[in-house]
């Protein structure tokens, strides 16, 4: 995924507030859709999401 589709994705995300609806809009798996987050991340080298634990507590 180059970094122009990473970054729509990122922004679909963000306005769905969804990873699995953002990739039903792209037609996209949902692992490919966190791949693509992860590569933007490591690309910009920052966290642009916070994880969660299964508590629902975030990630350190």
């Amino acid at each position: 995924m180059d970094r122009f589709d990473a970054m729509r994705l990122f922004a679909r995300i963000v306005e769905r507030r969804s990873f699995s609806l953002a990739a039903q809009d792209f037609g996209l798996p949902r692992s490919t859709v966190t791949e693509g987050v992860k590569q933007l991340e490591a690309r910009l080298g920052v966290r642009l999401l916070p994880t969660y634990h299964a508590a629902g507590q975030p990630d350190a």
